[in-house]
């Protein structure tokens, strides 16, 4: 068999799939025509909310990780946890580290973001959600104030667990619906 018989045969398939799928679904990301042949738009009002949501995550982070990075003793007295129990002197390094991979989250939701990753940026979300909640267990574990533990990182969690629910929830819908 030549070459030439293949190609079209192999543009005749792609031109088949990229409409339809085996369920007679349309692919993820295109637009589904609905009975009277117009395509459905996608609730933007809730994208554009998901995504300001995100984005205060993106910068709260990065601001808590510039902040243990540059002054990483007063940044931790902040953080719920007593006094005798901040790290010095060499051990600061340590906080150092949790600064750094704090602006890498930061940096991982505004990738996300721009490069609208949604379903990613959610499912993310819900994954960094787990490490106030962590943060918050830690401050507990070591007598630190109720407060800071449940007003700060408590908070913290739900918050980011909430976004992370809905941007994932809305872009399942999204792409179900339209």
């Amino acid at each position: 068999m030549s070459r030439t018989a293949t190609v079209p045969a192999a543009a005749a398939a792609a031109a088949v799939f990229s409409t339809t799928t085996d369920a007679g679904k349309t692919p993820a990301g295109s637009a589904k025509a609905d009975t009277t042949g117009t395509a459905r738009k996608p609730r933007r009002g809730l994208t554009i909310t998901s995504h300001i949501l995100a984005a205060a995550v993106g910068l709260f982070i990065t601001y808590v990780g510039v902040t243990f990075f540059l002054m990483p003793t007063d940044t931790f007295t902040g953080f719920g946890v007593p006094a005798s129990q901040v790290p010095v002197g060499e051990m600061t390094a340590l906080l150092n580290v949790k600064g750094g991979r704090d602006i890498g989250l930061g940096l991982i939701t505004f990738i996300l973001l721009a490069t609208r990753q949604t379903r990613a940026l959610g499912w993310t979300l819900i994954a960094m959600s787990v490490m106030p909640f962590i943060d918050m267990t830690i401050v507990l574990s070591y007598e630190g104030s109720t407060a800071a533990a449940l007003g700060i990182h408590g908070a913290t969690a739900l918050y980011v667990l909430v976004v992370g629910v809905f941007i994932a929830w809305n872009e399942r819908t999204r792409k179900t619906t339209g």
